[in-house]
């Protein structure tokens, strides 16, 4: 189960553009390819986005990958199929698939506590303590992001004063903060830094070898 369901959230980062590209596309899969195309196109000529690289998969092979607009606008470099992007918000995908495999070992209860990984970790008293299920559900009351703060680390202890509009469990918001808080408790069980454990449990069993968790200049 848990195979699958990696390879349902990154089967889309196994890009093989020539193959795919030459591969007879069916009518239905034919025109959705279009009509995305249509859609960038739009998207592209408005200067919301430079550049696009699309890639649809079922669960098991891809569907269409394809790449749109400008890796660099200035000197109008055409985007490639295997141009290294900013990983962004797919991290937190990356992330809940790690603490699925450590949940599939018995090392992470989604029920509990995040308290139970992280005793560091507070919150409104009013409520009851944020599981690590409502984290990963953008159903635990914390802020999509707090930019007011140094560091993700400051932005996570500065939850316990947080003042939660709502209890726990009873809306969806969407959280950056939240799934910062939960990259900390992937390291605290693993004992070692997120990108290592990221690594270690999502990219190296499925051959990505050109991806990483973190963004620098390599």
């Amino acid at each position: 189960m848990m195979k699958s369901l990696i390879w349902s959230l990154l089967g889309a980062q196994f890009v093989t553009g020539a193959a795919w590209a030459s591969a007879p596309r069916p009518p239905l899969l034919a025109a959705a390819e279009q009509a995305i195309d249509r859609a960038i196109a739009r998207d592209i000529a408005a200067g919301h986005i430079v550049g696009y690289v699309i890639a649809i998969t079922d669960r098991d092979r891809m569907l269409i990958v394809s790449a749109h607009g400008f890796a660099d606008l200035k000197s109008r470099t055409p985007m490639r199929v295997d141009d290294a992007l900013p990983i962004g918000s797919i991290s937190k995908s990356f992330t809940s698939v790690a603490l699925l495999r450590l949940m599939d070992q018995h090392r992470f209860d989604p029920a509990l506590p995040i308290s139970a990984v992280l005793p560091w970790f507070a919150t409104d008293p009013r409520y009851k303590p944020i599981t690590g299920s409502q984290l990963m559900s953008h159903t635990a009351a914390l802020p999509t992001y707090r930019s007011d703060m140094s560091s993700s680390r400051a932005a996570a202890l500065a939850m316990r004063e947080w003042v939660m509009p709502y209890a726990p469990g009873s809306h969806y918001y969407y959280s950056n903060t939240g799934y910062q808080i939960l990259g900390y408790a992937l390291e605290a069980i693993e004992h070692r830094p997120y990108r290592a454990a990221i690594d270690a449990d999502v990219f190296q069993p499925l051959g990505m070898t050109s991806t990483s968790a973190v963004i620098d200049d390599s």
